[in-house]
């Protein structure tokens, strides 16, 4: 039965005076009115699906909704043959039907005219629902739908209107599990989903710039295919089926889905951007709760009730609710749980005005930095490092230096694609695993030698000498021993689980670390004998296994505390320089090099003028000075502290120590910088020789020392040698710190790198997106580093053609460092010649040129001569179409020459410059 348009207005009126009412007051209200029987009818009707939610009803259409409480879901498709088999539409013919709606079937198709083969959904729309007026218009419509071309886009490849008044729509047939569904059986955890929600948002933000809202955004418009991949379905056919002024009631329905449609959607407005804001965060709120944002009573009531003013509720943040995915409450609450609620404002002018704005919020919220969708100024910046610490009223004392001589064994600049990414963790200590180290690290007090005789003693008693316990058993001895209440006083436990927690950080066992750590930082609280030195040298501590772990943005957190622990007392100097290098270091991480050298150059000045500072903090301050102004492109200065750091050590430690062969791979590291290549060779495999005779097994400082030599020895152009050594580094690394290799990050992004440097695009891709999916899981990572990998992303779907998809990947690099080029030169200059790749690609000659001029004029260094020949390739091609061949030739020289300068002429980059050159100019 259809309801004529009359007849419609005055059942929403009444539904809207009735639906808050009782049983008994709805009843005394017909009977006095007394509507007439087709009116009361569907009331009834309606009520009763108020009252009685089907909640498997929230995911469908809001046209079957409406279809089911009017007693006729069938009515949209009666003009629809039930057999279409065979049947052609356009160039398409069906093969079977594979769904149907209240005013939809789909059908499995495929090419009829076999110019080629390919499977096809066709979307069979009922005549009476898309009426005379928008079957005029479809073309048009098509024709704007059909622009869309992204990876995670369902593409409409056809569509029209049959010889019988059928309207078709030919789209792509995408195989995948709903969203949700997805998640779920995959057991993904929050990061896994986070990635699958931007993948959505990141298709939505591509439709809007080809002015195409989706309108209808749900888990089963948002299929996952087995590898992961997001394509979003349906888009534009919201739009396409608003109503057009017709009388019938189906019509004047929104075509949407209840559960996650916008209030103003819902009461029949146009579509628009803030819709699909809207539409994502009812997405996001059950991806991260497994809870729905409204259920069937809410939706029916919004539906009917068209002249409410939009609701002022929202609803409950997604950390209150009983979490139905297993992602922890505390996981989502604050920054997540405010990203939800903005997007779900029930005020369109409330929300994020652009999905790209919902967007730049989650980065914010992977990279720690404060949300738009939070305010609060400096107090809520404060607090996301405050949040989880608890500082003692009064702090007094100074840090113990044992806090970096114990474990600040010298932090070095790791390879050049550490430089890319965040700055490498350090190890805490040499790594000597004999009981010597453990008699020395345990031996602070009397009572702490007393523990550890005890510990043979209680081990052992009556044993010959031979058969006493190995270092191993009598650590992990120690260790049950200080975790035990009862075992010795406060202050004698904190020093043991001090000492210990230090002797398995220099093994990078940081799971048997941290448990020890937290106490002794629950004992430095509690304990009125300990003071802030104790807390202090806790706090560091615990940054440093934080820093190692990678979770950057922690450590920092710790190191502001550990430096507020001591601020209201003078303290040694050595302990707060120290601590400030440490900071320094954890702020170059995160790619703020301009607040790490505020922080190093004036110690390093004052360094200069005292007289009895250790070589340990005199070391550190110079190689930390050093790393900065390496990643800042200041290669002379940083070579300058790096022989600075060098010679301390040597002197303070000599030629056999651990920290002379870290200086000696730091001072590599500048050297090939500056194009010194046999030079850096020498002194980084001297100083990974020293390293393997140190460690037994896979440790992180070879590892990493041979991941230096690998990059080393690709810009050099042994291309196979440097791919299969970074493999072996990054799996060595893996296991020295206790990492799944399928899980690390580095192993992603440094093959994947590699890989793109080769142009070598379908194999990196993969790898760069495994790489940038891992890399926003860890804490505080540099921001620099995922643009990075976002600009090969781009780089590469431009080269295949996909300018739109590469435009996509650029602008979330840049949202990624807010817009601004970062002060790492490798990192800006990989991000501007990713914009001039897609620039050239889309024939924007003059675009591409201002930004190759920007990358090569940018502080880069020699040892990547062979990327600054590629640009130069580019470079030539832009102005070859720009009819400037003069100056065109002269890049490809200039390329050329970069070899033959450096003695690389097998390089296979040389084989590209002189391709284009012969393709440019087959005449010279």
């Amino acid at each position: 039965m259809k309801l004529d348009s009359a007849t419609w207005s005055k059942v929403a009126e009444l539904f809207d005076t009735l639906v808050e009412l009782s049983p008994e007051q709805r009843q005394r209200f017909l009977e006095e009115t007394a509507p007439p029987p087709p009116v009361r009818e569907q009331l009834e009707r309606m009520l009763h699906a108020h009252d009685h939610p089907d909640p498997l009803l929230l995911d469908e259409s809001m046209d079957d909704i409406v279809l089911d409480m009017l007693g006729g879901r069938d009515q949209g498709l009666q003009d629809i043959p039930a057999d279409l088999a065979g049947r052609r539409f356009g160039n398409w013919r069906a093969r079977r039907e594979i769904g149907r709606g209240g005013m939809s079937v789909v059908l499995a198709g495929e090419r009829a005219d076999g110019q080629f083969e390919k499977q096809v959904a066709i979307k069979l729309l009922a005549p009476g629902i898309v009426g005379p007026a928008r079957q005029a218009r479809l073309q048009s419509e098509l024709r704007l739908l059909a622009r869309l071309e992204h990876p995670g886009v369902a593409q409409l490849m056809d569509g029209g209107v049959s010889e019988d008044g059928l309207p078709y729509l030919v789209m792509e047939q995408v195989a995948g599990q709903p969203v949700t569904r997805y998640a779920e059986t995959h057991g993904l955890d929050l990061p896994a989903r986070i990635e699958l929600f931007r993948q959505v948002a990141e298709a939505l933000a591509y439709s809007h710039r080809q002015l195409v809202v989706h309108c209808d955004t749900k888990p089963a418009n948002v299929l996952v295919d087995d590898e992961g991949r997001v394509r979003v379905v349906d888009f534009g056919i919201a739009a396409l089926l608003s109503g057009d002024g017709q009388t019938s009631t189906a019509e004047e329905m929104p075509w949407c889905s209840p559960a996650y449609a916008a209030p103003e959607q819902l009461a029949g407005q146009p579509p628009a951007v803030t819709q699909d804001v809207f539409g994502l965060g009812a997405l996001l709120y059950e991806l991260l709760s497994g809870h729905g944002i409204r259920d069937m009573r809410e939706a029916t009531t919004l539906l009917m009730g068209h002249e409410r003013s939009l609701p002022d509720t929202v609803p409950s943040p997604p950390s209150s609710l009983p979490n139905r995915v297993g992602i922890p409450p505390r996981a989502l609450r604050g920054d997540l749980d405010a990203i939800c609620l903005k997007a779900l404002a029930p005020n369109p002018e409330d929300r994020y005005t652009s999905v790209d704005a919902l967007l730049a919020d989650l980065d914010r919220w992977a990279g720690h930095r404060p949300l738009a969708a939070v305010s609060g100024g400096t107090a809520y910046r404060l607090a996301k490092w405050l949040r989880r610490n608890r500082l003692p009223a009064v702090a007094t004392a100074s840090v113990s230096l044992a806090l970096l001589i114990g474990s600040g064994v010298a932090l070095w600049q790791a390879h050049e694609a550490r430089s890319a990414t965040e700055m490498e963790r350090q190890a805490s200590a040499r790594a000597e695993a004999a009981l010597a180290d453990a008699e020395q690290a345990l031996a602070r007090s009397r009572a702490l030698r007393e523990f550890l005789l005890g510990l043979f003693r209680d081990a052992q008693p009556d044993r010959p000498r031979e058969q006493l316990p190995d270092s191993e058993a009598l650590v992990a001895l120690g260790a049950e021993r200080a975790l035990n209440e009862d075992s010795a006083p406060p202050g004698e436990r904190y020093e043991m689980l001090m000492a210990i927690a230090q002797l398995y950080m220099a093994e990078s066992r940081h799971d048997d670390a941290e448990p020890l750590l937290e106490t002794a930082l629950e004992i430095s609280h509690q304990e009125e004998s300990l003071g802030a030195d104790e807390l202090a040298r806790t706090l560091a501590q615990l940054a440093i296994l934080h820093q190692e772990r990678g979770h950057l943005g922690e450590a920092e957190r710790l190191l502001n505390l550990a430096e507020v622990a001591v601020a209201t007392e003078t303290v040694d100097w050595e302990t707060a320089a120290a601590v400030r290098t440490r900071r320094a270091w954890v702020l170059s991480g995160l790619g703020r090099y301009e607040d790490a050298l505020a922080i190093l150059e004036p110690l390093n000045a004052e360094l200069d003028q005292r007289e009895g500072v250790s070589p340990r903090v005199r070391g550190d301050i110079k190689r930390d000075l050093g790393s900065a102004y390496r990643l800042k492109g200041n290669l002379e200065a940083a070579l300058d502290m790096r022989r600075q750091e060098a010679q301390i050590y040597r002197e303070g430690f000599g030629e056999e120590s651990l920290d002379y062969a870290l200086a000696q791979s730091n001072m590599a590291i500048i050297m090939h910088s500056m194009g010194d290549f046999d030079g850096a060779e020498a002194h980084l495999r001297r100083a990974l020789e020293l390293q393997e005779r140190i460690f037994e097994g896979a440790h992180i400082y070879p590892a990493i020392a041979r991941a230096n030599l690998a990059l080393m020895i690709f810009h050099q152009g042994r291309f196979d040698e440097a791919l299969e050594l970074t493999t072996e580094a990054a799996l060595e690394r893996a296991e020295a710190i206790g990492r799944d290799p399928e899980e690390f990050e580095r192993l992603y992004y440094q093959r994947g790198t590699m890989l793109a440097s080769m142009q070598r695009w379908s194999e990196a891709k993969p790898q760069l997106r495994r790489a940038r999916s891992l890399y926003l899981e860890l804490d505080g990572v540099d921001p620099g580093v995922v643009a990075i990998i976002k600009a090969l992303l781009a780089m590469a779907n431009c080269y295949d053609g996909q300018t739109e998809a590469g435009s996509d990947w650029l602008r979330a690099a840049d949202r990624m460092v807010e817009g601004e080029l970062p002060g790492n030169p490798h990192q800006r200059n990989t991000l501007l010649t990713g914009r001039a790749v897609c620039a050239f690609k889309r024939e924007d000659m003059d675009t591409a040129l201002a930004y190759l001029d920007q990358a090569l004029d940018g502080a880069g260094h020699v040892g990547r001569f062979g990327e600054d020949a590629l640009r130069k390739v580019l470079r030539a091609r832009v102005l070859h179409a720009l009819g400037r061949p003069e100056e065109a030739l002269s890049d490809l020289e200039e390329a050329e020459a970069l070899f033959e300068e450096y003695g690389f002429t097998e390089h296979p980059h040389l084989s590209r410059v002189q391709a284009a050159r012969e393709t440019l100019f087959p005449d010279h």
